[in-house]
């Protein structure tokens, strides 16, 4: 018999499945089997009901944990001025990590989020994450969770911000990696808008229904 199973017992049947059919149960007891089959249905999907919401509960629990990390981190910074020793090497770390190829999928994985922290919230944000939680803790989350808590920080933004952040963004040379990927997608950017102002131009006249004809982005009457 494979596991998991659910074996069924009739007064003529001591122990059968469902799939070995139903020869020699009575009506009565097949009623029953009926109402109790379908007891037992409503009572495992109210269990995995309950261990689905529970789990998310779970979740929710840790990201609130970062949460509440991440806002008590921003308030100590805010009011020493300062990283001390373990979050200024956890934020060196992030840096040397966005700055250099990982083949670690752990690296790998915390390059990414550091990566969408510093394109979404900016330079002051990655300092931040990167001193109250680390590199460990990121990356031991699911993709879910980790989404979850770059939403968290989106949403938490303006509540962290202080001038500190700002100044040691700065120092710690996240603001400048920053900017020079500004620099990099507003280049990517003129330079995707310049492709299709080419080929708009290159591209072939066509009659329109008016009688007139077009060439590129230029419209041209008829005769």
């Amino acid at each position: 018999m494979e596991y998991p199973s659910i074996t069924l017992h009739a007064t003529g049947r001591p122990s059968f499945v469902w799939s070995d059919g139903f020869e020699g149960v009575t009506d009565v007891e097949l009623k029953t089997l009926l109402q109790l089959s379908r007891d037992t249905l409503n009572s495992i999907e109210a269990e995995f009901e309950n261990r689905l919401i529970s789990k998310s509960s779970r979740q929710a629990s840790q990201i609130d944990v970062y949460g509440d990390r991440l806002r008590e981190g921003a308030n100590n910074i805010g009011v020493q001025e300062r990283l001390d020793e373990k979050a200024a090497e956890h934020v060196k770390t992030a840096v040397e990590v966005l700055t250099t190829p990982q083949t670690v999928r752990a690296f790998m994985v915390y390059k990414a989020f550091l990566g969408d922290v510093l394109c979404h919230c900016g330079p002051d944000l990655v300092l931040l994450c990167a001193a109250c939680l680390g590199k460990t803790k990121v990356a031991a989350l699911k993709k879910e969770d980790r989404i979850s808590l770059l939403d968290l920080v989106k949403r938490k933004k303006s509540s962290y911000i202080s001038p500190t952040l700002g100044r040691l963004a700065t120092e710690y040379g996240l603001r400048s990696l920053h900017d020079e990927q500004e620099k990099k997608r507003k280049r990517a950017e003129s330079t995707s808008l310049t492709s299709a102002g080419i080929e708009s131009q290159l591209a072939p006249a066509r009659v329109t229904r008016e009688g007139g004809y077009t060439a590129g982005s230029q419209r041209f009457s008829g005769m």
